[in-house]
Formats: C-alpha cells, sequence, structure tokens
C-alpha cells in the first residue's frame, strides 16, 4: 500500500530497454504534469509483461511534452501470485465493471473475460474494453504490478474453457449450493483456475445443466447472496490467497 498522499513514480513503457529511451505523449504527460517531475528525478518503469526498471529522466521537450529517461538495467520482477487466475464474468453496469477490473487487476488476476449468459446486462464493446485496459494500467501503476491483466470479451463460456485448456476441475463455477471455496482450495493446488461468476440474475437452468454435464466445480463464495462484482473479487481474493 501507497503512503497517504503518495503518488507512486511508476509509469508503463513497452517495450523496455536500457539505454536512452523516449516515452509516449500520454506517459510523458502523466510524469511531468501530473506527478510534477523534472529532469534528474528517479522513475521506476514496467512493462505490462513482468518487466521493470529504474530510470532517471534526461530530458523534457516540446510542449507536448516529450520525456527521455535513461535506463541503466531491466529485470524480472519477482512477485507473483500463487497461481494463475482467469475469471470470466458477466459485466455488471458500466461503472461497476470500472470498479471490478481496478480490484482485479490489483490481486493479481491474470485475465478478465466478459462472459455472455442468457441474462447477461451489459456487453462490452471495443471502447468499453480500451478504457478497462486504462483502468488495468493505473491499478499496475499504484500497486506495483508489473504485469496487466488481459481483458477479452464479449464471448461464450466454452470458447474461454477452449482457450484456455483448462481441466473441468479447474473451472469453478460461483453458486450458493456448491461446495466452500476455501474448502475446495485446501484439496487442489491447480496452477491455472478459471473462475465464473454470472449476472445478478443467476445462471439459467440450461446453463447449470451444462455445467454440470461438463462436470465443473460449483463452489460457494459466502453465507450471503453476493452482487457479481463483490463475488468476483471475494472469489479472486480466496483463490490468491492461498
Amino acid at each position: 500500500m501507497s503512503r497517504a498522499g503518495h503518488v507512486p513514480r511508476r509509469v508503463l513503457a513497452n517495450p523496455l530497454q536500457t539505454g536512452r529511451l523516449t516515452l509516449d505523449s500520454a506517459t510523458s504527460h502523466h510524469l511531468i504534469h501530473v506527478l510534477r517531475l523534472a529532469v534528474g528525478q528517479e522513475v521506476e518503469l514496467f512493462d505490462g509483461h513482468g518487466q521493470v526498471a529504474q530510470g532517471s529522466i534526461v530530458s523534457v521537450e516540446g510542449k507536448g511534452p516529450r520525456v527521455t529517461v535513461e535506463v541503466a538495467a531491466v529485470t524480472r520482477q519477482s512477485l507473483r501470485p500463487p497461481r494463475q487466475l482467469h475469471v470470466a464474468v458477466a459485466a455488471p453496469r458500466a461503472e461497476r465493471c470500472d470498479s471490478l477490473v481496478e480490484k482485479l487487476t490489483e490481486l493479481g488476476v491474470a485475465e478478465i473475460s466478459w462472459l455472455l449468459t442468457a441474462r447477461t446486462v451489459n456487453r462490452p464493446g471495443a471502447q468499453r474494453i480500451e478504457r478497462h485496459l486504462r483502468i488495468a494500467e493505473a491499478a499496475a501503476r499504484q500497486c506495483g504490478r508489473a504485469t496487466l491483466p488481459a481483458i477479452l470479451g464479449p464471448t461464450e463460456l466454452d470458447e474461454v474453457v477452449d482457450r484456455l485448456g483448462v481441466a473441468p476441475q479447474e473451472v469453478l463455477i460461483a453458486r450458493r449450493d456448491g461446495v466452500p471455496l476455501r474448502t475446495w482450495s485446501e484439496t487442489h493446488r491447480s496452477e491455472r483456475v478459471l473462475l465464473v461468476v454470472g449476472p445478478e440474475g443467476g445462471f439459467s437452468g440450461d446453463e447449470l445443466e451444462a455445467f454440470a454435464k461438463a462436470r465443473y466445480t460449483g463452489v460457494a463464495l459466502a453465507v450471503w447472496t453476493l452482487r457479481v462484482e463483490t463475488a468476483a473479487v471475494v472469489g479472486a481474493g480466496l483463490l490468491l490467497a492461498v
């Protein structure tokens, strides 16, 4: 957690390499006009794929401006979650999606897929997903994460399962009547897991029947019924804390 009132001097730079690196206009603006840094000051860089570096601002040019930093060495961040977690979730309303992306990024989720179901109420388009990617970048910058989650969709669950190649026992469906997630976590050490969270209205009968035939595991996240974004965050937190 960052200190109260402290804005991390971290920015995304992709590709990240040693030597002099000129940053794009948006990143340059963030450094100069938001963080109010100047020539000679230090900044941490990350590329969204796990690499980090320390850099020093060597020039600020133009009204834009464009910032150039000197990078001495690039290393790979050693911190990583205990498993690779993918979350397929029926998107709630727009502003709640924004918060959900932020929290899942902070927790260390590898991928977020917006899920199409019979009762899905929101289907984010390309512009909205671009916004979600910017939110994920800001969250990673704030929390110290060096990777960015993939954000995909809208998509069917079968497509997600096929693309990931996960086994049935690694597909967890959030359900009130499922086995407690903590109990499942104590007996399964899968390095890759897909957590599926349905819409506010719940999965349809046909969908539940298909899940049963596929032998997916139903898991309970809490005593009470949770909202979509709460369920996704609670489930991710429990799975990534093991």
